[in-house]
């Protein structure tokens, strides 16, 4: 996850094959904030973008589950 401390945006960088990823950004209580269905991925490296204009400054959690794994991490927001 990059930038982290971020301000308006995250890119999370993963290896996961073709398919579509789900997920969402959280934050401490576990209250899902953000959710996005069907990203879809390829082979190798994938970069996912995602917004945070709309986030209060905090410590969240984003999730990320594909056809071949999963990924979850925490960043700050400034």
């Amino acid at each position: 996850i990059s930038p982290n401390p971020a301000n308006n945006e995250i890119n999370l960088k993963a290896s996961f094959g073709p398919g579509f990823l789900n997920g969402g950004i959280y934050d401490v209580t576990g209250k899902q904030i953000k959710q996005f269905n069907g990203f879809a991925t390829h082979r190798g490296k994938n970069i996912i973008v995602n917004r945070l204009e709309n986030l209060a400054p905090g410590l969240y959690f984003i999730h990320v589950q594909g056809e071949n794994g999963s990924f979850t991490g925490k960043f700050i927001k400034n």
